[in-house]
């Protein structure tokens, strides 16, 4: 780190202090500048003060969004450092009753709108061709189109895409490795 950068594969642990005491800890998350907007870190609050590992150098900020959600069900989860960040960057938003449910099964339609999300694709206006394209929910639906349009989701033989069954691990994988342009290595992982 002599010249200034962090080490490939190594992390920075900044602590900010700061004073807002009349919101919850979900709501306050450090922030970093891309050049062009802000993007969400998240971060973990430990005795009055925000702690996030960085992978790099730029501006950090701390800042409060009261309209992001305050989930009931996941300070205590393994993964709340996670979607708190997912909350903060409003890949998702829990459940109309402010719930998260950590450990549910992911539907194929909850991944494709998770994926997109978080890859910044805006919802397709388009349905997509699907033999059971009324069965995907309205909520996934122009994101699910906008995987299609992208090649990331192809659906099954059948001609399915299959909204509401468990997604599993190795769909995962092929659909993020399309997703990020390795599409030969997801040929292979198949």
């Amino acid at each position: 780190m002599s010249d200034g950068s962090i080490k490939a594969g190594s992390s920075v642990k900044l602590i900010f202090n700061y004073d807002l005491p009349s919101l919850s800890e979900e709501q306050i998350n450090a922030y970093y500048w891309n050049g062009m907007k802000w993007i969400c870190l998240g971060g973990q609050v430990v005795a009055g003060r925000l702690e996030v590992n960085a992978t790099h150098f730029t501006k950090f900020s701390v800042m409060a969004d009261t309209s992001l959600p305050v989930l009931s069900d996941i300070r205590s989860h393994w993964a709340y450092s996670d979607i708190k960040r997912l909350v903060g960057m409003k890949v998702i938003s829990g459940y109309p009753d402010r719930t998260f449910k950590p450990e549910n099964n992911v539907t194929r339609a909850e991944f494709a709108v998770l994926m997109a999300k978080a890859l910044g694709w805006e919802a397709g206006d388009r349905a997509p061709d699907f033999t059971d394209e009324a069965e995907i929910p309205a909520w996934a639906r122009g994101y699910v189109a906008a995987a299609v349009e992208k090649g990331v989701i192809n659906g099954y033989e059948d001609r399915t895409f299959r909204a509401g069954q468990q997604i599993n691990r190795s769909e995962i994988a092929v659909m993020l490795m399309r997703a990020l342009g390795k599409q030969g290595e997801a040929a292979e992982a198949k």
